[in-house]
């Protein structure tokens, strides 16, 4: 395990990526390191406030969004806000962004139907002009 503050660790130009591995980022190698979601549904949700200049009503719909996490078929979470990113193909217009990863559709639908989702939806619809939502399920490729 690696032990120290980040800007040490920095410095040694090691990262952690678990507690049992790290990675060199010498700039004189070419390692690169890639993971995958295979077999993973994953389900893209973006949010628009009603009222995007309340904080209170921001407030209200991420603390909201984070009791979605403990749904037990929810493998991974993910919430964010856009980024400052600027090209044409790019929708910033959104106020929040959750993504959440499970091993399969019946374990999404497990999901919908579970009583924080549904609890979620009830605290907080008021909150949000408009949602939407991508899925998309890597079991379904061919390859």
């Amino acid at each position: 395990m690696l032990t120290g503050s980040l800007p040490e660790l920095l410095e040694h130009k090691l990262i952690a990526l678990d507690t049992s591995k790290a990675v060199s980022l010498d700039s004189s190698t070419d390692t690169h390191i890639h993971t995958t979601m295979q077999n993973r549904f994953v389900h893209n949700v973006f949010f628009w406030l009603k009222n995007p200049a309340s904080t209170e009503d921001a407030k209200a719909l991420v603390t909201g969004i984070r009791t979605l996490f403990d749904v037990p078929t929810v493998q991974d979470a993910h919430l964010g806000k856009p980024a400052p990113t600027d090209r044409s193909v790019i929708d910033n217009t959104y106020s929040y962004h959750l993504m959440l990863t499970f091993a399969s559709l019946e374990d999404q639908n497990t999901y919908q139907l579970h009583p924080i989702h549904l609890k979620f939806v009830d605290d907080c619809a008021h909150l949000w002009e408009k949602v939407q939502v991508y899925d998309s399920d890597s079991s379904l490729l061919d390859n």
